[in-house]
């Protein structure tokens, strides 16, 4: 199951160096000239060539509805396309039309690919262009691979030799716009295929490195891509564990801002649902259940459903254990089992589901009944004294049966509740614990 943030195709727009604010009659007298516009692409005038397509460039670039059904019924879009393969000033009016024509909306965005916009545009990446023409085509590209309805696969993997150069680029811009890319095009993506043609790329050990950037405009669509890899099977979770990833994630999970920590949270709960048992060990060796834990008491659904996942599917491979689950033991020491088991009666049903149900009936199912019920007494912190008396009684009382009796205690970490109780601030249940440790 992929977990990921939903991406709203809203309209991109590059404008260049100034701000396309025009005056509505100069509009209207570059709509009228829109023809001799094209004609002028078409000539054999390079200045007027420059010119025309600058002049058409910034009538995609307007804020607020730019003509771009009129541009590509004009038939400028395959001159744009040949531009690419121009001097340096027409490249770069080329590709910023290019890109706003296919960043407008659903309806153009496949009409740039159609015109075979994709090799030239790639050539142009790997001749090493100045900064500027750099920044422009990365974002175009991510214009392209971030299509609504997605582009398939096959038209834009040619793209990835490339994109993995440009994630070792040192401007942020371009990491921005090229990690984003990626993220687009494997968006929704469970083909461990596809999957592998990234991991093939090597970005891991680059993608460690951007987990750390300074800037959330990197780190965030750099996350996004750890998460479609750990969205992979067994292998591919591997890869990302020998590239180190997983601390990084974990560090996220807990420290960084929220939008940052989600991200980092889909991408451990991806790796949960294909992992295998050492993997899951693993993850958990990582700090992951207390990561998620965490997180449980954010309002966001989706958050809450993605770390419930993972905390069922890592219950899950603690139940092969005999007769204990050393992760639910965890979770009770992070001291979130009432939180998983209120999360059952939450508002939403992605939430109240079966993810909540399972993490809470695996955790219930590793305790005894009455040790739970008494352990819930010493653990409330709304509790009234004499419960939590009672509570240390009934312990003790199942302590004093039979040497079996005695392990659910010690398995259930009674034992360092009573060590709290024994510092408590109140001298009533401090005489009550040590008179029932002496058992």
């Amino acid at each position: 199951m992929s977990r990921q943030p939903s991406e709203t195709a809203e309209p991109e727009v590059r404008a260049g160096a100034e701000a396309e604010q025009q005056h509505p009659s100069a509009l209207e007298m570059k709509f009228e000239a829109l023809p001799q516009l094209v004609q002028g692409l078409s000539s054999d005038d390079s200045s007027l060539q420059l010119e025309a397509i600058k002049e058409l460039r910034e009538l995609l670039s307007i804020e607020l509805n730019p003509p771009i059904q009129e541009v590509v019924n004009s038939g400028a879009v395959p001159f744009f396309v040949q531009m690419l393969t121009r001097d340096d000033c027409a490249q770069i009016q080329a590709v910023r039309a290019l890109g706003n024509v296919a960043g407008d909306s659903a309806v153009f965005h496949e009409i740039v690919p159609a015109h075979d916009v994709l090799l030239p545009l790639l050539q142009l990446l790997k001749g090493h262009p100045r900064l500027s023409l750099l920044r422009d085509c990365t974002w175009t590209l991510r214009v392209i691979c971030r299509g609504n309805p997605q582009l398939s696969f096959e038209h834009v993997k040619s793209a990835l030799q490339v994109l993995g150069q440009l994630i070792d680029s040192q401007d942020e811009a371009v990491l921005s716009d090229a990690c984003s890319a990626i993220s687009f095009m494997f968006d929704g993506c469970d083909d461990s295929k596809k999957i592998q043609a990234l991991i093939d790329v090597k970005v891991c050990p680059r993608l460690v490195e951007l987990l750390t950037h300074s800037s959330p405009t990197v780190v965030y669509p750099a996350l996004s891509v750890v998460s479609r890899i750990a969205n992979g099977n067994a292998a591919q979770i591997q890869a990302v564990i020998d590239g180190n990833i997983i601390g990084p994630l974990v560090h996220l999970m807990q420290a960084a801002a929220y939008d940052v920590k989600k991200e980092a949270a889909f991408a451990i709960a991806n790796a949960t649902d294909v992992g295998t048992p050492d993997q899951i060990e693993y993850l958990v060796s990582q700090g992951c259940i207390k990561a998620f834990c965490g997180l449980l008491r954010y309002s966001e659904t989706d958050i809450l459903a993605a770390c419930l996942d993972g905390l069922a599917n890592i219950l899950g491979e603690g139940e092969e254990e005999d007769d204990f689950n050393p992760y639910a033991q965890m979770i009770e020491d992070a001291g979130d089992f009432y939180e998983i088991d209120d999360l059952k009666n939450h508002h939403d049903d992605t939430i109240n589901g079966k993810a909540a149900r399972k993490a809470a009936a695996l955790l219930l199912s590793s305790w005894s009944g009455v040790g739970l019920h008494m352990i819930g007494c010493l653990r409330c912190r709304r509790t009234l004294c004499f419960q939590l008396c009672e509570g240390s009684h009934g312990l003790t009382t199942i302590a004093f049966g039979t040497a079996e009796n005695t392990m659910v205690v010690v398995r259930h970490c009674s034992i360092p509740i009573f060590v709290k109780l024994l510092h408590s601030p109140s001298e009533e249940i401090r005489e009550h614990a040590r008179k029932r440790s002496n058992y």
